[in-house]
């Protein structure tokens, strides 16, 4: 996993607050219409808002696109690298 990290960049665009892509991306949580959590090289990832859908996602690339009404991106603190993502969700 370091090695990956080492070559996959993070960016994340917001495009009008209803097109979202972030790149870096290692893993997919919960998704649902009202939330996205999604792990990336450069920590996990909690996207809310309404009528959320996510258009693609590409492993190789770590891609994720997604659109709906965005009002919220927030990043997890790391704390504690042995922790999973769920128990970091719900704390």
């Amino acid at each position: 996993m370091e090695e990956l990290n080492s070559i996959m960049h993070h960016q994340l665009y917001l495009e009008e607050r209803n097109k979202l892509k972030i790149t870096g991306v290692t893993d997919i949580g919960i998704f649902n219409d009202e939330s996205i959590s999604v792990s990336t090289v450069q920590g996990d990832i909690i996207v809310r808002g309404e009528n959320l859908h996510i258009t693609k996602i590409d492993v190789d690339s770590g891609e994720l696109l997604a659109e709906g009404n965005f009002y919220d991106v927030s990043y997890l603190e790391q704390q504690n690298k042995n922790e999973s993502f769920f128990a970091k969700l719900f704390r």
